[in-house]
């Protein structure tokens, strides 16, 4: 059964073409990968599929009464007035109108209008059908269920929301939104904040969802567990492919194989009949001469399509870089940083030590751990962020760190704006001005 049509869809920001002829459908089950450069155009196609921004053309078809569950990168989209994770407006809303008409229902008596009594019984019986459809009987017990499995620690379901981290608030918002089941699942980066163990479930829980699903993620290894096609946007034009990440892949260099063998047939036959044409004309025989311009302009119109196809399959930006050649003075073995015994603690329970910690020149260490277990706080730790307790911190004289940090990703943002032609970009202007260099003091 399909659950969502995308036909012929067609965006434009300030002249700038994002979406040009988009189509896909998705049914139930499937679960679909949606890749492209960043400004692509991923998040404004979920937009338009959720009905918050409208398309310049074309259509999107959902069924009667399907509402999509989306879960959007920004906070203010997910906000739906709850105070903790365990509250929920709709439910309590429905459980003050049941807790109302019970006190009503206290005062019938005999002397009331039988019609009176019957009424109430109706709308108290679809209020409680209402409230279990909804879940309402063990809303707590499933959210703390999925909030384990998200790695979300317990104390946090009852905090106020405002007070959790930014990847506390999305692990709520991701487990509250699949919570309500929905029939189509809109996920905008749901692996960012998971760790290890919540994209393990998280990726369980996908694959046996009923519904059908469309996310973008970074994450090659979760397209490869979830995903049974794979959308790529580029120029504006998508392509849908069958499988997940690693058959994309092989699909699409199978097609610029593919490709690269009819241009160059298409320029052999093109090269051929050409040659041909020349000799009719040095014949004199000006009807086959005709008669051959017609074969060359279709076969240079075939070539320049298939050249075309090339190209938009092909195209990727590239950054280049010019790296300093530090092969000549750099030892393989020198210290950059030197940790002993270093301890970490909150309120007096300790997060986590350190006995012995070196990181030498050329090497690439990754630091893997449970959400909270202390990655962050190391890292800041050693760029002096953080007070480092414990007997030694010594870093190299000549060393010079570089971060890039969770607080960066507004300066992504503003470039994703620019590629779409977005000249203007009204934000916190100390944020934006951070980096240094883009935006001088």
């Amino acid at each position: 059964m399909s659950v969502l049509t995308v036909d012929q869809v067609s965006k434009s920001y300030f002249g700038q073409i994002v979406l040009n002829g988009v189509s896909l459908q998705l049914d139930r089950g499937d679960r679909m990968a949606l890749i492209g450069q960043n400004g692509a155009g991923k998040t404004t196609l979920l937009r338009l599929i959720t009905s918050e921004e409208q398309p310049d053309e074309g259509r999107i078809v959902l069924p009667a009464q399907l509402i999509p569950g989306y879960l959007s990168q920004h906070f203010s989209d997910q906000d739906d007035g709850a105070e903790t994770a365990l509250d929920h407006p709709m439910l309590q809303s429905i459980e003050n109108e049941m807790r109302q008409l019970e006190q009503a229902m206290q005062h019938v008596n005999e002397q009331t209008d039988p019609d009176v009594q019957r009424r109430l019984i109706a709308q108290y019986g679809q209020l409680t059908a209402r409230f279990e459809a909804e879940g309402g009987y063990d809303f707590k017990h499933r959210m703390q269920e999925t909030a384990y499995g998200l790695g979300l620690p317990a104390d946090c379901l009852s905090r106020p929301l405002a007070t959790l981290s930014g990847g506390e608030r999305m692990r709520v918002a991701l487990a509250r939104l699949l919570l309500r089941s929905p029939d189509l699942l809109l996920l905008d980066e749901p692996t960012n904040h998971l760790d290890l163990a919540a994209l393990d479930w998280l990726e369980n829980y996908l694959n046996r969802f009923h519904g059908a699903v469309m996310f973008v993620t970074h994450d090659r290894a979760f397209m490869n567990q979830v995903a049974t096609s794979v959308a790529e946007l580029s120029l504006g034009r998508l392509t849908v492919w069958p499988g997940n990440y690693s058959r994309f892949l092989e699909l699409k260099s199978a097609q610029q194989e593919t490709l690269a063998r009819e241009i160059k047939n298409r320029e052999r036959e093109l090269n051929r009949q050409d040659q041909v044409r020349q000799t009719l004309l040095s014949h004199r025989d000006i009807s086959g001469f005709h008669a051959r311009e017609k074969v060359v302009a279709k076969l240079s119109g075939e070539l320049a399509e298939i050249q075309a196809r090339a190209r938009q399959l092909n195209r990727q930006q590239r950054l280049n870089f010019k790296m300093v050649n530090h092969d000549d003075y750099i030892d393989d073995r020198t210290e950059i940083i030197k940790a002993r015994q270093l301890v970490m603690a909150y309120d007096e329970q300790p997060l986590f030590t350190a006995d012995q910690l070196t990181l030498y020149s050329r090497e690439k260490i990754g630091i893997c751990g449970p959400n909270g277990c202390g990655k962050t706080t190391l890292l800041q730790m050693l760029l002096g962020l953080q007070p480092a307790h414990g007997r030694r911190l010594d870093k190299k004289g000549s060393s010079r760190i570089g971060n890039l940090d969770y607080g960066a990703c507004h300066i992504f943002f503003v470039f994703a704006l620019y590629r779409q032609g977005i000249s203007a970009v009204s934000y916190r202007y100390k944020a934006l001005r951070k980096p240094g260099f883009i935006f001088p003091q």
